[in-house]
């Protein structure tokens, strides 16, 4: 014949708080498991809190650096956008030089009489 299971009992911690005048006495019953899960929790709480802590200082990290990349990117934008400003000054100028040499052209063709 099998034994039958016992029902763990919940073991408790039992505080007497006396005042001076003795008169009042408060007691205060927490099962013993408390601590321990209340001192899981607390550094389940810290190891998530450091976490988030570190991974916001690495962002920020990562921001600061994008952010410097950024203006460097910005500055040699400016600079190629003046570049190209500048070849389409020399690209009209080329362009309005090569339209004068098509209509000497066409004038010493024609002087000579030379047909297309």
């Amino acid at each position: 014949m099998k034994k039958a299971k016992k029902k763990k009992r919940m073991e408790y911690t039992t505080f007497k708080i006396i005042t001076g005048d003795e008169k009042s006495v408060k007691t205060i019953r927490y099962p013993r498991k408390l601590p321990k899960i209340l001192l899981i929790s607390l550094v389940i709480f810290i190891a998530i809190n450091l976490g988030i802590t570190y991974g916001s200082v690495l962002l920020s990290k990562s921001y600061l650096i994008n952010l410097d990349n950024i203006d460097h990117l910005e500055a040699v934008s400016n600079q190629q956008q003046q570049e190209i400003n500048v070849l389409n000054e020399i690209t009209a100028e080329v362009r309005e030089k090569l339209r004068s040499l098509e209509k000497i052209e066409a004038k010493v063709k024609e002087m000579v009489g030379i047909e297309d």
